[in-house]
């Protein structure tokens, strides 16, 4: 049997048993566990772009992710040693530019119309919810707020990058992606947004993430749509300001 972390254990079971702890497979270690498990259990190869779409769509469930291999691997056996970045979006149903990543970046960029156009293609995917949505987007601003709290402390721009994956050494935070193109992410988005402007942001996300568990008046597309403009125009107003 298997156990989650914190979970209370069973003195009279742990007694007849080994105990074997696994640690969770940090952001940017998934792309080499998908490639190896590609590789050692179905015998295929994967595409670098390839992985890099399957973990933008699954995220980090090892099991999920373990799943949608078998399901590739049964796909391309016999047409290819390799499965491709065209094969994930066949079998998956995620094409690049759809996924919740492609998402986080729109916002990130306060790119409204490409936002909104997003969120019923990412609120339609599997295992997808807007609450799921909301907790990655929280995950992003905090971060954003961090990098911008270190440029305002005198930090380089170009050593931003590092910083934030030293960062994610030390948390291990979910990013849903590899910590490359997350990094990245941020470190451009850093000096786009005041500290004004982010502190608003996740006073959105905390009203959002409360109205998605009591409301049963808005959908959930709606209520997104109403954080996207919120969390965009906080920052132009500031930039404005």
């Amino acid at each position: 049997m298997h156990a989650a972390s914190g979970n209370k254990e069973d003195s009279g079971l742990r007694s007849l048993s080994t105990t074997l702890s696994f640690d969770s497979l940090t952001g940017d270690r998934i792309p080499k566990w998908i490639a190896h498990q590609a590789g050692t259990i179905h015998n295929v190869g994967i595409s670098s772009a390839a992985a890099e779409l399957l973990q933008a769509a699954v995220g980090n469930d090892l099991y999920q992710l373990a799943n949608e291999l078998d399901k590739l691997a049964s796909y391309v056996d016999g047409k290819s040693s390799e499965i491709s970045e065209d094969d994930v979006a066949a079998v998956v149903g995620v094409r690049r530019g759809e996924t919740q990543s492609d998402l986080l970046d729109a916002v990130a960029e306060r790119n409204v119309a490409r936002a909104l156009e997003l969120i019923p293609h990412i609120l339609a995917q599997p295992k997808t919810t807007a609450v799921s949505i909301v907790m990655a987007m929280s995950t992003q601003m905090l971060a954003i707020s961090w990098g911008r709290a270190k440029l305002d402390e005198g930090l380089p721009r170009a050593r931003l990058t590092q910083e934030y994956f030293d960062l994610l050494r030390e948390t291990g935070a979910f990013t849903g992606r590899p910590w490359g193109s997350a990094a990245a992410v941020w470190a451009r988005a850093a000096e786009r947004w005041s500290r004004e402007s982010l502190d608003r942001a996740l006073d959105s996300l905390l009203e959002t993430d409360i109205a998605l568990k009591e409301s049963r008046v808005s959908s959930e597309e709606q209520l997104l749509a109403t954080l996207v403009l919120s969390l965009c125009a906080s920052d132009a107003r500031s930039v404005a300001a």
